[in-house]
């Protein structure tokens, strides 16, 4: 039997404190049976008094709500009995759910895509890259991950100051770093801007066209931005040489 409740129970609940007195743990119960009740309860006191688990309560209106107990063994008048802590962890569950929902949704579209991608948050670290990163920059995505993208990529300037990435003289007319920041600062997406940076990439330099494009997204709270980088060195050589016969042609 239940034998003492606060306001708080009760307005989570649904139920007057003098209704929740007539009713006992299993009454409120909506994962488990009578039985499995006593059965937990029973482990408890074999496992020293005092426990902590995830169950299901049912409201007065009949809606289900997740909770949290953290309960310990305590005795009242030579009689046993239990003081539980219980919390509503139903908007937590959700946002939990929603949140894994939201990863796998984005762990599919990087590796989808057919280009470069990754997930910089707003200290400018790497947290993800696809598979497409790794095979252009000839690294594993462990040695990618939390990284400055300078670092990560291997970009040439990356060791110019001893601080690493962000802080060369180089740095400051980066434009991954800048449209990243920006967009960070503004919420604003960026489309479409041509880079021609220089990759150290198995030891070698090498310069390629690339045309970024940097979204704003919100993860856990905190603010992130997804790059995307496109490959364009075939389409520049291609335009290049269309200059060129143009040229002739005049």
């Amino acid at each position: 039997r239940i034998c003492q409740v606060n306001d708080a129970f009760c307005r989570m609940l649904g139920y007057t404190r003098e209704e929740l007195l007539t009713m006992s743990i299993s009454d409120l119960e909506a994962t488990e049976t009578s039985k499995q009740v006593a059965d937990h309860i029973q482990k408890v006191i074999n496992w020293g008094g005092s426990d902590r688990f995830e169950t299901r309560h049912r409201r007065k209106d009949g809606n289900i709500i997740d909770v949290e107990v953290s309960t310990r063994m305590i005795e009242i008048s030579s009689r046993l009995s239990f003081f539980c802590f219980v919390r509503d962890i139903t908007e937590y569950k959700r946002a939990k759910v929603e949140l894994e929902r939201e990863q796998n949704n984005l762990k599919a579209i990087f590796e989808a895509a057919p280009f470069c991608m990754l997930l910089v948050d707003e200290n400018m670290v790497i947290k993800r890259s696809n598979s497409i990163v790794a095979k252009l920059f000839s690294k594993d995505a462990l040695e990618i991950a939390n990284t400055r993208p300078g670092e990560g990529l291997g970009c040439i300037h990356a060791s110019d100051d001893i601080k690493g990435c962000g802080y060369g003289p180089a740095c400051s007319s980066c434009l991954i770093r800048n449209t990243a920041r920006q967009v960070l600062s503004s919420g604003q997406a960026i489309h479409r801007v041509e880079i021609h940076p220089t990759f150290l990439v198995d030891g070698k330099a090498v310069s390629s066209w690339f045309e970024i494009s940097v979204e704003p997204t919100v993860i856990e709270g905190c603010k992130h931005v997804v790059i995307t980088m496109a490959d364009i060195s075939e389409r520049k050589k291609a335009e290049d040489e269309v200059r060129r016969l143009n040229v002739k042609l005049e």
